[in-house]
């Protein structure tokens, strides 16, 4: 949609894995050359150099991803009218994009649930975990126990073992 190159044969199993939500977010910063004035895409930043545009162009606060420009270049950014307006066009469009995008992403990430599942179909990956965690949780077991009893997923797979390893 945004002419972009494809990726190559060696990208694509890579970019067809989801393995965590957010996941998506690994291919930023993006840097869109507009004129001679560039663009960086990427998820908050702190430079104090830069200035966020993107409630400018999405009409709506920065949610998760910043539109940033060199704070001293800004200006003459918008002062280019048409570059600007149809920089702003086609930012909003592919920022919309992205969204949908991300949520498709995040919609194929394994869920504990998955993870739960392949641990009760593979007991030998569920016994080398287990043998894993419990020399790696032993010494919060011992003075943060607390801690580990606030661990749901940890205890729900402690009792998987339990359960299937009778």
């Amino acid at each position: 949609d945004f002419g972009f190159n494809p990726p190559q044969n060696c990208h694509k199993k890579a970019l067809q894995t989801n393995v965590f939500k957010g996941s998506a977010y690994l291919f930023f910063p993006l840097v869109f050359q507009a004129g001679d004035f560039k663009l960086t895409l990427a998820t908050h930043s702190n430079n104090l150099q830069w200035v966020d545009l993107h409630q400018e162009i999405m009409g709506k606060p920065n949610e998760v991803i910043g539109v940033y420009i060199d704070k001293n270049e800004v200006e003459s950014f918008r002062a280019n009218e048409t570059l600007y307006k149809e920089s702003c066009e086609y930012l909003k469009k592919f920022l919309e994009k992205l969204k949908e995008r991300f949520k498709q992403e995040d919609a194929k990430a394994l869920a504990i649930r998955d993870i739960m599942q392949y641990f009760k179909q593979e007991p030998q990956a569920r016994k080398h975990i287990k043998s894993i965690l419990d020399k790696e949780v032993a010494a919060i077991a011992q003075y943060r126990p607390d801690i580990v009893e606030s661990w749901k997923y940890y205890q729900e797979f402690e009792r998987m073992c339990e359960e299937m390893d009778k």
